[in-house]
């Protein structure tokens, strides 16, 4: 995460905070349990703490989108924005059910932990404004598109790293073609360390046509572990002397899955993009290429996120497909949840991506966002 995104995070944090007034909700848990502890026969009170459990439920039933729980995540935040408070006293609650007392405790350290956590997040706060750090923001009508590249793709090598680039870039250039925009510029808004994660800004189209294709990419990755899984148990049946050979026959199942499920959904798209008979072989030849790439990136930890500022609609009548097509993005980008990988080595070898003909990255066609 690098500096802009910890201003965005914290600053959503606090107003979520402010807005839906967890803490005052999560203060009203404890002072109805203490109220309990101290007459636990009566109904009333029994009936306050259930009052005041529902209302932290509510405020803190907050919908975060992937990208911002892992960062939460990073940060610590997660126990004390999410229903995870809730789930916390609720288990307590069903540890100790004829002992109030305990619960209350339990309720009164997670309301000194939050208070001591959402103080650190205020002064966070204002220190970064103090220092001049920004919320990096979008413009309206605008999306961004994120790579997160795990160092294993090209071994902390600066000759390995540029080389990732420019297969990013030319998977790009695929969907960008299919997408329409032929030429597109590919403009850099963000890079942060760690694990290299690359923001860069793209027509709404084109984001749209990645996104789906990472959404396609988790998909069949499921399924391949599905597979993989079948295979794993099928390997250590015990008794079976043929058990190594089936399972083995399980290594070409994955391989013509992956092979024809990839020039499926490459056609698929090249037809979608409406382009010159000549061109439409070519084009998929290239989009499965991508498809493979992406596929074969994710398998080795790669995440993708996106970002999206819908066009306002006041005062002015926005294009309907326009809008369907930000709505899809939010929807994707709410969609785009990585897996934490396990140790099997992955499926696809990482290849090389072809290069655009002369001519389909010249002269850029208007970009419809």
């Amino acid at each position: 995460m690098n500096t802009e995104q910890l201003v965005a995070l914290v600053n959503e944090l606090v107003e979520d905070d402010e807005n839906f007034k967890i803490q005052p909700a999560l203060a009203t848990v404890s002072q109805a349990l203490a109220n309990l502890a101290a007459n636990p026969q009566d109904p009333a009170h029994q009936t306050a703490v259930a009052s005041a459990m529902e209302e932290l439920a509510n405020a803190s039933d907050l919908e975060y989108v992937p990208a911002t729980l892992q960062r939460m995540e990073e940060i610590g935040a997660k126990p004390y924005f999410t229903s995870a408070m809730v789930a916390r006293l609720r288990q307590s609650m069903e540890d100790n059910p004829m002992t109030p007392a305990i619960v209350q405790t339990e309720a009164a350290q997670l309301v000194q932990e939050r208070a001591e956590f959402l103080n650190h997040l205020l002064n966070l706060q204002a220190a970064l404004s103090t220092l001049g750090f920004q919320e990096d923001e979008l413009k309206v009508g605008e999306a961004e598109i994120g790579f997160q590249l795990p160092r294993s793709l090209f071994r902390n090598e600066l000759e390995g790293f540029a080389k990732e680039l420019h297969e990013l870039r030319l998977i790009i250039r695929a969907f960008s073609e299919a997408a329409g925009n032929t030429g597109e510029r590919i403009q850099l808004r963000q890079i942060s360390t760690s694990d290299p994660l690359i923001y860069v800004l793209l027509g709404y189209l084109t984001i749209s046509k990645i996104g789906g294709a990472v959404k396609w990419c988790l998909d069949q990755w499921k399924t391949l572990e599905e597979i993989r899984g079948l295979r794993a148990s099928t390997a250590n049946l015990k008794g079976v002397p043929a058990a190594q050979k089936m399972a083995e026959q399980f290594d070409e199942i994955i391989e013509q899955t992956v092979t024809t499920r990839i020039r499926e959904e490459a056609e698929r798209l090249s037809s979608e993009a409406n382009a010159d008979a000549s061109r439409e072989n070519e084009l998929a030849n290239h989009l499965a290429k991508a498809l493979e790439g992406l596929l074969a990136r994710i398998e080795r930890g790669m995440k993708v996120d996106i970002r999206v500022l819908p066009p306002s609609t006041e005062g002015e009548t926005v294009d309907k497909s326009v809008a369907d097509e930000f709505d899809r993005l939010e929807e994707l980008r709410d969609e785009l949840v990585f897996p934490v990988l396990g140790n099997d080595p992955p499926i696809l070898k990482l290849t090389k991506q072809p290069e655009p003909p002369r001519g389909s990255g010249g002269k850029r066609k208007p970009d419809p966002s």
